[in-house]
C-alpha cells in the first residue's frame, strides 16, 4: 500500500527504540490497522498515525524520538528491502515451502497451511486412523524415491 514504506520505518524505529520484542509489537498493531493505513492518502497523517502508534506500544516514546530516529531507521529499512529484493522478495507477506513459493492469504487458517503444505510434500492424509497411508499419490519402484519440485507436482525419480 501507499505507506509501507512509512511503516517499513516504523518498525526500524521500534528495533532502535526497543528490540526484537519492540518491533514485533509494532509489525502486529501495523497488521492489525492495515485496513485503515492503506487508505490513508497523506503522509503526514500515515506518520502521525504510527506516531501515535509507537507512543502507545513503547513506553516513553514520542514524536521526538521518531524525528531522532527517522534517518538510520530509513537507511535500515533501505537495506532490508535491498536484501528483500536481491533474494527475490518483491512483496510481503511472501511464503516459501521447500524454496518453492506459495501464494497464500495472510489470514490463512491452520487447516488451510496443513493442506498446502502436504501438497508440497506430496501427503494424502485422507484420514487419521491408518498407519503409512499418507505417501505421496505416486508409488515409485523399490530403486526410485519421489521426487517434489512444486506444490503437488512430483515424480519418480533416481534414489539417492
Amino acid at each position: 500500500h501507499n505507506m509501507a514504506w512509512e511503516c517499513a520505518v516504523a518498525v526500524q524505529i521500534a528495533h532502535a527504540y526497543g528490540g526484537d520484542e519492540a518491533a514485533y509489537a509494532i509489525i502486529d498493531q501495523i497488521f492489525s490497522n492495515q485496513t485503515y493505513i492503506q487508505t490513508i492518502d497523506a503522509t503526514t497523517t500515515a506518520v502521525g498515525f504510527l506516531q501515535d502508534m509507537l507512543g502507545e506500544t513503547l513506553e516513553g516514546f514520542g514524536a521526538a524520538d521518531w524525528v531522532s530516529n527517522y534517518e538510520n531507521a530509513e537507511n535500515a529499512a533501505l537495506t532490508s528491502w535491498k536484501v528483500s529484493a536481491f533474494r527475490g522478495t518483491d512483496y510481503l507477506p511472501k511464503y516459501f515451502i521447500n524454496g518453492v513459493e506459495v501464494v497464500m492469504s495472510a489470514s490463512a487458517t491452520v487447516d488451510e497451511w496443513t493442506k498446502v503444505i502436504n501438497g508440497v510434500l506430496g501427503i494424502n492424509d485422507d484420514d487419521t486412523t491408518a498407519k503409512d497411508d499418507d505417501l505421496p499419490e505416486d508409488t515409485c519402484t523399490d530403486d526410485q524415491t519421489y521426487c517434489q519440485y512444486a506444490p503437488g507436482a512430483g515424480y519418480c525419480c533416481s534414489a539417492g
